[in-house]
């Protein structure tokens, strides 16, 4: 995941004062759903955070996934980080 810091930053550098859906899935099954509305996104070697202010409302533990692509599967602005069945898909509606 290392290599992928930097265009996950590029990737999702460009999103500010919107809206961010988080899809969680184990086995293509829909475990965990969140919406949240933020400022910024930070992406750090560690985690990708979703802020107001100085504020994190979100974050994601980089750590647990492995890849992270950009998919036009879905939606425009859809983005997936995969570690085997375990997939978080982000949107931005």
């Amino acid at each position: 995941m290392e290599t992928e810091i930097k265009i996950i930053q590029e990737s999702l550098n460009q999103y500010k004062n919107c809206q961010a859906v988080l899809n969680y899935y184990e086995d293509e099954e829909l475990v965990q759903r969140d919406g949240l509305d933020f400022e910024i996104i930070h992406v750090t070697d560690a985690e990708i955070q979703f802020l107001i202010g100085d504020k994190i409302k979100e974050a994601i533990d980089l750590s647990k996934y492995k890849t992270f692509e950009r998919s036009n599967e879905f939606f425009k602005n859809y983005f997936e980080l995969k570690n085997g069945v375990n997939i978080l898909r982000i949107y931005f509606p």
